[in-house]
């Protein structure tokens, strides 16, 4: 006589699909994942923070899942999930890392982390009053800036040669089109020499 295996059996008990979750390491964390779309739209990297779930077999190192966070989660793994909305900072962060920005060091991003400054907007917009407790801040947040504005003006350099390469291609057409046309009948115009 053949016995069931121990998945067959499981299901066969009633146990469910979910059955051996409470032996898996689950951990529900924040990570901060580029918006494609808005960082074509702003010129420069932005980031948006987005729920993601980590999900590995207990001794088993090769066997991990990592991914955005998905609704069904949420009821898989409720008790992770609450603990996880217990612990987690409800302020989204939206705008470049500072991770992300190429003009400021490891050091430096540390010490900004370390007074809650996380983008590179946060750092431009941080007021005198808590600058003045970093040393040379005041430089950086001059480099971020001028980051910020040339990322700005590098939007509208594209978007004005963009056009001018579409109003070239259209001269181009037309002026295809008027080469291509039957001659008119009656009288030609009027050509004055200057």
């Amino acid at each position: 006589m053949n016995e069931a295996d121990y998945g067959q059996t499981d299901l066969a008990m009633n146990r469910g699909m979910n059955a051996g979750d409470e032996q898996l390491l689950v951990k529900f964390y924040p990570w901060s994942a580029k918006n494609h779309q808005k960082s074509e739209e702003q010129g420069r990297p932005v980031f948006e923070t987005v729920n993601y779930i980590s999900i590995r077999v207990a001794g088993n190192r090769d066997s991990q899942i990592e991914r955005p966070m998905r609704e069904k989660d949420k009821q898989r793994f409720p008790v992770h999930y609450e603990r996880y909305m217990a612990r987690e900072n409800q302020e989204i962060v939206e705008g470049t890392p500072l991770t992300e920005w190429a003009g400021i060091s490891q050091a430096q991003i540390e010490e900004l982390k370390y007074m809650n400054v996380m983008t590179v907007e946060q750092l431009v917009s941080m007021s005198d009053t808590n600058a003045q407790k970093m040393r040379n801040i005041y430089a950086t947040k001059d480099k971020a800036k001028r980051y910020l504005e040339s990322a700005k003006e590098g939007l509208a350099s594209e978007a004005l040669a963009e056009q001018k390469a579409i109003n070239a291609d259209l001269l181009e057409r037309l002026s295809a089109l008027e080469s291509n046309e039957p001659a008119k009948r009656g009288r030609p115009k009027k050509v004055t020499e200057e």
